[in-house]
């Protein structure tokens, strides 16, 4: 059933987000140890009943082997089943060069285990739908939104847009 919906919801999302694309609202989700920053997109959440598309980036204070310092992520999330599928990511250097970006078709299903990132997005993302309140989330968090250089935030647009 969420194969289903999923395809069905990513060519949804494929014509929904682009217009979306133009805006972005970032907010710091949650910060590890090692100085990993999780951000969603607020402008990006797009619902088909249960099944909720959205961004993602993971921002490091210090370049990874590869070097990079950001990476921007295009999820779904099934709220009823607990799971969560990624359909394409796009890594940045320090240079703002895109050093790898990939869209993938047939990306596995995962459950969301309880004390990742990824169940406290399910967790903000899912409370919000079964709340109906996303609009009262939304103004609550305003004032922990995280900006970007311009540059970096065009440069990941422009590639989403391209492959959603």
């Amino acid at each position: 059933m969420f194969r289903k919906l999923t395809l069905g919801t990513m060519l949804a999302l494929s014509f929904v987000l682009p217009a979306h694309a133009q805006s972005t609202n970032w907010v710091n989700i949650a910060n590890s140890k090692d100085g990993k920053s999780f951000d969603i997109d607020l402008s990006s959440v797009e619902r088909f009943d249960s099944i909720v598309g959205y961004r993602t980036r993971i921002r490091l204070s210090r370049p990874d082997s590869n070097g990079t310092v950001l990476s921007a992520y295009q999820q779904i999330t099934d709220c009823d089943s607990g799971t969560s599928q990624t359909v394409g990511i796009v890594s940045l250097n320090r240079q703002n060069r895109i050093i790898f970006n990939e869209q993938y078709d047939n990306a596995p299903i995962e459950q969301i285990k309880r004390g990742t990132l990824g169940h406290k997005v399910y967790s903000f993302l899912c409370q919000a739908q079964n709340n109906s309140d996303i609009d009262f989330q939304r103004d609550l968090l305003r004032a922990y939104t995280v900006d970007i250089p311009n540059s970096v935030t065009e440069q990941v647009k422009a590639v989403m847009n391209s492959r959603f």
